[in-house]
């Protein structure tokens, strides 16, 4: 899991975030924190939570991946 702030915009990068409570929890924390951080799943999409406005789900975790997923949130 990765939490990126620059530039005022959070987003919070994951992987798999149905294998991992821990992690599940500390994306809850951060999004309660941080309402309007989009969260990009770089895995399996079988778990997004409930506080999530922004969500993306790239189905994979090759640089492709992130690349479409960075070029989504372009404005």
């Amino acid at each position: 899991m990765h939490l990126d702030a620059a530039g005022g915009s959070v987003v919070i990068v994951v992987r798999d975030l149905h294998r991992h409570p821990d992690h599940r929890a500390q994306v809850d924390t951060l999004l309660r924190q941080h309402p309007d951080a989009v969260l990009v799943e770089m895995g399996v999409p079988a778990c997004r939570p409930d506080r999530a406005r922004g969500y993306i789900a790239t189905h994979g975790s090759a640089r492709v991946c992130a690349m479409a997923a960075a070029e989504v949130m372009r404005p």
